[in-house]
């Protein structure tokens, strides 16, 4: 094995370590943060939305929005706003999550557009009497 392949899995592990010592560490607020944010990064009806230029990362659901920047996360439910500081290892993994499902509904959405290219061509073919190999 490689060595950037072994420092890779090191990586992985310290970061996973890390982030399961600090969940023990968090408070009742932080975690019930924590956990609302992780259930609402992976609903269906959850709009995601990342700004790169301020790395800010915006969650939108039915009823609550929320706003992930630097260790900090809003809660807003339209009422009321709630400002939770996190952990950097609880933040990063949130991010992480959030990035990995954005990543998923993008090569979702180009598998749904390359469906319907394949669809149109095939269209296209049997309009103009093409026959398919």
């Amino acid at each position: 094995m490689g060595i950037i392949y072994r420092y890779k899995k090191l990586v992985v592990f310290l970061r996973n370590y890390n982030k399961n010592y600090m969940l023990e560490k968090l408070n009742k607020s932080q975690l019930l943060a924590y956990n609302i944010v992780k259930h609402l990064i992976n609903k269906e009806d959850s709009v995601l939305t990342y700004a790169p230029v301020s790395d800010i990362l915006y969650i939108q659901n039915t009823e609550y929005f929320i706003k992930i920047h630097r260790g900090n996360i809003m809660l807003i439910n339209g009422k009321f706003y709630y400002d939770i500081t996190l952990p950097d290892a609880i933040t990063n993994d949130l991010e992480d999550r959030f990035l990995k499902r954005v990543d998923y509904l993008t090569l979702k959405m180009e598998h749904q557009i390359t469906d319907n290219v394949v669809k149109s061509l095939v269209q296209i073919a049997k309009n103009l009497n093409i026959k398919e190999k």
